[in-house]
């Protein structure tokens, strides 16, 4: 159960006698902050404030502020990660005054996503409660039970990979040439829960020959990245959006391989180190949709071992 600008109450008790003070709204409201798959450290600064009526409550360290990650919108399920290194001294100390705001303006904090990953954290939430060292004793509920609890999107930056494909019109190797000049074309899928991503140098892609037409088993003469700094740094501007790379070019070395060894070429999609935006790159199901191979055709390939 959550509401985001509901009616919570919260039965205090103090001083011998029982103080209710209603709390009809608060609102949690995402000014910066994302999270990257298992990423330990993620910064978010979220304002806050709640809203309510009744008599005033003074004290130090009044208020406890729970941040933690979620699958639902309301906050409802397991608490993912919780932290309560939220409230400076000042936001814990905060007086209720009844028909007034608690504006506990900017909230800074670091949300670990260490064994988490984009599909389980979709929210982070903050739910409030009674801090463990208030100088005033009161016991604190709320009705409807969790409607302390308000939720903002993660924004976690991801790119989800459905699919690759690559092909190329016009290859030809030749065995021992140390440079075989090689075009193709390659794309790839993304998901409706992938991006934005925008930066330079986001991406690499690796090519390599293989007997196989899936590409497992050994890679023969792989490079790392054949991608120009151009495709490297091609935008993820929309969810869902086909990333395209046309005419990649790069020279294959066929040295100490033949051509029964590049029957096929193949390509890996994969996240380049040297980006300037921090995200996660995943393959879904799995990462094997981030290879994509295309055959070489016959006659493509020539060499004294007359394989192809």
């Amino acid at each position: 159960m959550y509401v985001f600008l509901g009616s919570i109450l919260l039965s205090i008790l103090a001083l011998g006698h029982t103080t209710a003070i209603t709390i009809e709204r608060t609102d949690a409201n995402l000014i910066s902050g994302s999270v990257v798959d298992g990423r330990e450290s993620n910064e978010y600064d979220i304002g806050y404030s709640v809203f309510g009526n009744g008599v005033d409550v003074e004290g130090t360290g009044l208020w406890q502020l729970t941040a933690y990650g979620s699958a639902n919108a309301d906050g409802s399920g397991e608490q993912l990660n919780p932290t309560t290194d939220t409230f400076n001294a000042r936001q814990a100390s905060i007086t209720f005054r009844g028909g007034h705001t608690m504006n506990y303006g900017r909230v800074d904090f670091i949300y670990s996503m260490e064994g988490q990953t984009c599909e389980t954290v979709q929210f982070i939430c903050l739910e409030l409660g009674k801090g463990p060292d208030s100088s005033v004793f009161f016991e604190m509920e709320a009705t409807p039970e969790g409607a302390v609890t308000s939720c903002v999107p993660a924004e976690c930056i991801g790119v989800f990979v459905t699919g690759t494909e690559s092909s190329s019109e016009n290859l030809m190797l030749y065995e021992g040439n140390p440079s075989n000049y090689i075009t193709f074309d390659s794309n790839a899928q993304t998901t409706e829960a992938s991006g934005p991503v925008v930066g330079l140098n986001m991406w690499s892609m690796a090519l390599y020959g293989s007997e196989r037409p899936n590409g497992e088993g050994p890679q023969y003469g792989r490079q790392e990245q054949v991608l120009s700094s151009y495709h490297a740094s091609i935008p993820l501007r929309d969810p869902g959006q086909m990333l395209t790379y046309d005419d990649v070019a790069t020279n294959f070395d066929m040295i100490g391989l033949t051509c029964a060894q590049v029957k096929h070429m193949c390509t890996e999609l994969s996240k380049n180190p040297q980006s300037t935006m921090d995200f996660e790159l995943a393959g879904v199901p799995d990462e094997t949709v981030l290879k994509a191979c295309f055959e070489a055709p016959d006659g493509s390939c020539k060499g004294t071992s007359n394989e192809n």
